[in-house]
């Protein structure tokens, strides 16, 4: 399996300048952040859903659809059962803490997703390039690209073992929840270990080419504004005011 999200396809969302994904971004972020109400943050997760759509990049949020349950379940249970409000559903449960709790969840999952979508429609090195060209120091936007690059690395050197360790006859997959859970605890050596030995040798080979020596930095990839991505960024700047408006 192919632990890095980005999906190289012909929609409008991956043809976008990598500056607009960014803008839009962090402007989508706000949106989600701001409803006051279920019916607010139910139609921004619509909205989310349509942009999933338009990226057509529903298999990359399948991939995580796991850990957006997880997420989902666990904020409504630790916000229900934090008391808000006057009115009781059960036992101490308030009506206004679970309604807090699953409002939060929608916000929580509406960011996970617009995440998901920037990840699998921009590439590391076109993120990158988008960053510089916006001004931020080249040494953060290097490490911020890394990062993103690191995680899926790690990820499949952990599927990596996992699967070398199931061809020697750890078993993962019977017994109790609490028991498969601790048959992945002794995995957590070699995958550290690894993980070390990388970024060892990642700072060696920046070291020998000498990272950091020039301040002058030249790129292969050249960005340039088309009509499409002001028309995405007006259309971001409408919906953000439009959200705050409602949240007033």
């Amino acid at each position: 399996m192919n632990p890095y999200l980005y999906q190289p396809k012909n929609t409008i969302a991956h043809r976008l300048d990598p500056r607009t994904k960014i803008l839009m971004l962090l402007a989508g972020f706000v949106i989600a952040l701001v409803p006051k109400t279920l019916p607010h943050a139910l139609g921004v997760l619509a909205l989310v859903a349509v942009c999933v759509t338009v990226a057509r990049c529903w298999d990359a949020v399948a991939r995580i659809r796991t850990f957006l349950f997880i997420i989902t379940v666990f904020t409504i249970v630790i916000w229900g059962l934090v008391p808000r409000g006057g009115e009781t559903l059960w036992l101490f449960i308030k009506r206004e803490s679970l309604v807090f709790g699953v409002l939060t969840a929608i916000k929580i999952d509406a960011i996970l997703m617009m995440g998901i979508i920037f990840l699998a429609t921009t590439r590391n090195e076109e993120v990158t390039v988008g960053l510089v060209k916006m001004g931020v120091p080249y040494v953060m936007c290097f490490a911020f690209s890394t990062a993103l690059r690191l995680v899926p690395t790690f990820a499949h050197t952990g599927a990596t073992v996992v699967e070398a360790q199931r061809s020697r006859g750890l078993d993962f997959g019977t017994g109790s929840l609490w028991s498969r859970m601790k048959a992945y605890i002794p995995l957590m050596t070699p995958i550290f270990l690894v993980s070390i030995r990388n970024a060892n040798l990642m700072a060696m080979a920046l070291e020998a080419r000498g990272f950091g020596s020039s301040k002058k930095r030249t790129f292969y990839i050249q960005l340039k504004m088309h009509p499409h991505d002001w028309i995405a960024l007006v259309v971001t700047a409408v919906l953000s005011f439009a959200s705050l408006w409602f949240a007033t």
